[in-house]
């Protein structure tokens, strides 16, 4: 299905002309959420050590990178890519980013365990620095979090979808997603959790690079499973008001396909798809 996983969301960003901005689609703008800068770190371990590094992660790092004034929503395994792990930081501005971090690196959980986190890493500089496409399209805010030591591997798929937006601003493809892409996709049966374009402030922490010179729009949303993810794609390519846009998909100077990546929530993940 990786074909189709691809081709259904490459042409859902040509649906319709631009129209007015959407107001609190499907209550996106209704509800309080976390956070106004987000990092979302895309990291590869050495072959066959993803799973110590996220017993690692989650025995050391949560409660100190939250002591430090991080948040946490969620960290994942990347389904069909054994060695990568994705997980997402939050800050109250990017201030706080700068004054997080630094408290986090200089403080005992970091120096104590670095060593060891490094020597389970073959790539961690994958990070894109985010903000919500507009007000109120974080993610929800996060219930009680798992218990140190809960092994319990949660179920449901959260799908995080990857547009490249070329010349597009932000801001107007979020306004195409909230009235065109939003409704359809939600009416074969995608949760949708949160939406994000690129934060293109300057790196205030560049000890911790950011890709740059990215121009993106991510949404996140929820599945009971990867084969209801599936038949939602496969649903969603059969679907009457696709059929006319395929042609019309080089008018939004988008050309490369968007990355779509089905994430599996990690035991002591905040951000998962059941309770």
């Amino acid at each position: 299905m990786a074909m189709i996983r691809q081709l259904v969301l490459c042409v859902a960003v040509v649906i319709s002309p631009v129209g007015g901005v959407a107001s609190s689609a499907g209550g996106a703008d209704s509800r309080s959420t976390c956070c106004p800068v987000v990092e979302l770190r895309q990291y590869t371990t050495l072959p066959g050590k993803r799973d110590s590094f996220i017993q690692l992660y989650e025995d050391q790092f949560i409660e100190s990178q939250e002591a430090a004034g991080i948040a946490l929503p969620g960290q994942f395994r990347v389904a069909g890519f054994p060695n990568r792990f994705s997980w997402l930081q939050g800050f109250s501005s990017m201030p706080a980013r700068k004054t997080d971090f630094g408290s986090f690196y200089s403080g005992s959980a970091w120096k104590a365990y670095r060593k060891l986190v490094n020597s389970l890493l073959l790539e961690n500089g994958n990070v894109i620095l985010l903000q919500p496409a507009h007000d109120g399209s974080g993610f929800p805010l996060p219930p009680v979090r798992p218990p140190l030591g809960n092994t319990v591997e949660p179920k449901g798929v959260v799908v995080a979808t990857m547009y490249y937006l070329g010349s597009n601003s932000g801001e107007r493809f979020d306004r195409m997603f909230e009235t065109a892409i939003r409704p359809v996709v939600r009416g074969h049966g995608a949760n949708i959790l949160a939406s994000f374009v690129t934060d293109h402030s300057p790196n205030n922490f560049p000890s911790l690079p950011v890709r740059g010179n990215e121009n993106l729009f991510v949404w996140f949303a929820c599945y009971a499973d990867e084969s209801a993810y599936d038949r939602y794609a496969v649903a969603l390519s059969n679907d009457p008001r696709w059929w006319g846009v395929e042609g019309n998909f080089a008018l939004a100077q988008m050309y490369v396909p968007p990355e779509v990546d089905l994430l599996r929530p990690t035991p002591r993940s905040s951000l998962r798809c059941s309770p």
